[in-house]
């Protein structure tokens, strides 16, 4: 064999070898790119799915938050309209006194204090009630006060036990049934 033969060889050798170094190149540079699209795909559906249930979060926690807002609203506005009664019907004074039942009621309120704190109990009434508690029958003392009271308030003889029965702390005393029994009028949820 001669030198030219040697070095042709070699180099067909070189150029085999080369062919196949770049076959295998190829062979893995493909399975790179397609493990590498595969894994692309992977994160890309990952993430679509994660930004998708995201966003259903972020839809519900704003619709939680303005159902929550609307109920807070709602009921402000309730509260409200609930102080403004009780308001209302504390300033009614003198439209109270005016109505038929006033009479009725002051006279029950004198049986009950007399129930409650005995004989010779004292009951204070405010000057316009006055006509109304000399109608009543009963073992009791009356005392004139210069407040303008709707309703009346009587001491036990002994001084120890007080019974308010007046418009205000009927009220106060009712107060929660009252916001209780309007706001189911009112719809509350």
């Amino acid at each position: 064999m001669s030198s030219d033969e040697i070095i042709k060889e070699i180099e067909n050798k070189g150029k085999a070898r080369l062919a196949e170094l770049q076959k295998q190149c190829e062979s893995q540079l493909n399975d790179i790119n397609a493990t590498k699209e595969g894994k692309i795909k992977e994160l890309q559906a990952e993430w679509e799915k994660k930004t998708s249930e995201d966003l259903k979060n972020l839809e519900k926690r704003g619709e939680d938050e303005s159902l929550l807002e609307y109920r807070s609203i709602i009921m402000d506005r309730k509260s409200s309209l609930i102080r403004e009664f009780m308001e209302n019907i504390q300033s009614m004074g003198e439209k109270i006194r005016k109505l038929p039942e006033y009479e009725s009621f002051i006279e029950k309120s004198v049986e009950t204090c007399l129930k409650e704190l005995g004989a010779k109990c004292t009951v204070r009434v405010c000057s316009k009630d006055k006509k109304i508690i000399t109608k009543i029958d009963g073992d009791f003392k009356t005392e004139e006060t210069k407040d303008e009271q709707i309703g009346i308030i009587a001491t036990s003889k002994d001084g120890k036990r007080t019974l308010d029965l007046t418009l205000n702390s009927v009220l106060n005393e009712k107060k929660e049934d009252l916001e209780e029994k309007l706001v189911s009028l009112m719809g509350a949820d």
